[in-house]
């Protein structure tokens, strides 16, 4: 018994080895950045020599338990009731019950959590941005400050930039800004509302800082839902300008029209910080996707210090195929000009959701591994114990019992082990899917449809496994089993 134990052991440590190496090529692919020389993982020799250890260990004790358990059976007994085919003693059946009653709760429990993770994500890819990402182009530039020492050789260099990106074919508006969204934020700045006595001067509200150029709102087509856009004429020797977004208009000018009253961003009664405000424009996320809409403030980037900017293309064309003429056009205006982090914002997006994708990837390969397991162990019992009880169905069959009769039998069997489990398994779910609960977005961790839902896909594979061989036990022919037996 032992030697069959570890040969069927070492077969099946050997196709998850060949297993573990198709799901690390597989998980390789979705890389969620912030696991260190995650390029790197691979099944080295200690992997390989644990592998071997844990092959022989489960060998060894599945093995050894029930040869020391038929060592200890009364030989004339067995003799006796072997040859009717017994279903085995009540141990045993309460044994193997218990195992297949476990591997469906821990399996649901898999489930959900990857069901609740599968759902949260695709909320999260759905979720509305404040701007649309298809085909916009960002990238970085950093201009050398020894090349462009003073501002008004930054702004031209930025201006021909600008300029030079809008003139090529398939791009609809160029602008810049100093904030991704929604993978990264400037800064938040404080501010007070000129001429508001309701508000405390000593606890200033803070907002979102966002310097950009005209052109920017278009580029990222975030609705303008107020007064006007920047213009190139809002330069620093013009009236300051301000445009602020939606939330921020809702908690400070919920019954006023916005549109010139002035922020200040210095000293209460400091005139040169004052800015009007000038319009009003949809909520946009800077920072992170599952944070709440915050109070934004816009400035024309002519009015601010200027340093490393972003610059946004809106492209008629594929955005991917768009690159090599982008980065051409930037030599072309300053051939020593490096150009940094050229992509698409679906790029962008798709690494901001990297890690809620790889949590997915990851969980739902474990949840689908233990949903097969489930389905081989049901179907092996249930199969085991039509064996065992061949004798008993033949004489229900000549006593007058059914077709029907036997696979309600059989199936009764499997129906009841697959209820208890998925009741179980749906206890402890409730129970802790709670710790998953900081990685949900907009899902509760007792969602009733997932639940729902996995508790009917992992009760259909697991009765579909069990059906099989209760079909089997209808094939019974009586009479050639109590002539064998």
């Amino acid at each position: 018994m032992l030697t069959e134990s570890l040969t069927l052991s070492f077969i099946g440590g050997l196709l998850g080895l060949l297993l573990a190496v198709f799901l690390l090529r597989l998980l390789s692919t979705s890389n969620p950045g912030n696991i260190p020389r995650f390029e790197t993982i691979s099944l080295d020799l200690s992997s390989i020599l644990f592998i071997f250890i844990i092959t022989c260990v489960t060998g060894i004790i599945f093995g050894l338990v029930p040869a020391l358990r038929a060592s200890k059976q009364e030989l004339n007994n067995t003799l006796k009731e072997g040859g009717r085919g017994t279903a085995g003693t009540m141990a045993t059946r309460r044994l193997q019950n218990i195992v297949i009653v476990s591997e469906i709760a821990l399996s649901l429990v898999l489930l959900v959590g990857a069901g609740l993770m599968l759902r949260s994500f695709v909320k999260l890819s759905s979720i509305n941005l404040g701007y649309e990402p298809k085909k916009l182009l960002s990238m970085y530039i950093a201009y050398s400050r020894d090349k462009y020492p003073e501002r008004p050789q930054q702004e031209a260099f930025l201006q021909r930039l600008l300029s030079g990106l809008e003139e090529l074919p398939g791009v609809e508006s160029a602008s810049l800004g100093m904030s991704l969204p929604p993978a990264s934020l400037y800064r938040r700045d404080e501010f007070t509302i000129a001429g508001r006595t309701d508000l405390d001067p000593r606890n200033r509200p803070a907002a979102d800082y966002l310097p950009v150029s005209s052109h920017y709102f278009r580029s990222l087509k975030i609705p303008l839902l107020r007064g006007r856009e920047f213009t190139e004429a809002d330069k620093m020797d013009a009236p300051k300008v301000v445009i602020i977004n939606k939330t921020l208009q809702d908690h400070f000018f919920a019954n006023e029209d916005p549109i010139g009253k002035s922020i200040n961003l210095g000293e209460e009664n400091s005139s040169d910080s004052l800015y009007q405000i000038v319009g009003v424009v949809g909520d946009v996320n800077y920072d992170g996707l599952t944070k709440p809409p915050v109070d934004q403030l816009y400035f024309s980037y002519l009015q601010q210090q200027l340093g490393g900017v972003l610059l946004f293309m809106r492209t008629s064309a594929d955005p991917e195929a768009m690159k090599a003429a982008v980065r051409k056009k930037v030599f072309s205006v300053d051939y020593e000009q490096p150009v940094r982090e050229l992509q698409t914002m679906d790029e962008t997006l798709s690494d901001t959701l990297a890690q809620q994708r790889f949590n997915v990837l990851l969980l739902s390969i474990f949840a689908a591994l233990a949903l097969v397991l489930t389905a081989v162990g049901v179907y092996g019992v249930i199969s085991y114990s039509v064996s065992q009880r061949r004798y008993e169905i033949g004489i229900r069959m000549t006593l007058g019992a059914e077709k029907k009769d036997v696979l309600k039998l059989i199936f009764g069997l499997g129906l009841k082990l697959v209820a208890l489990g998925v009741v179980i398994g749906l206890f402890a779910s409730f129970a802790l899917t709670r710790i998953v609960a900081s990685l949900l977005y907009d899902v509760s961790p007792t969602d009733p449809v997932t639940f729902a839902v996995t508790a009917a896909l992992l009760g259909g594979v697991a009765l579909l496994a069990s059906i099989i061989p209760a079909r089997r036990a209808m094939r019974v022919n009586p009479i050639v089993v109590l002539r064998q037996d």
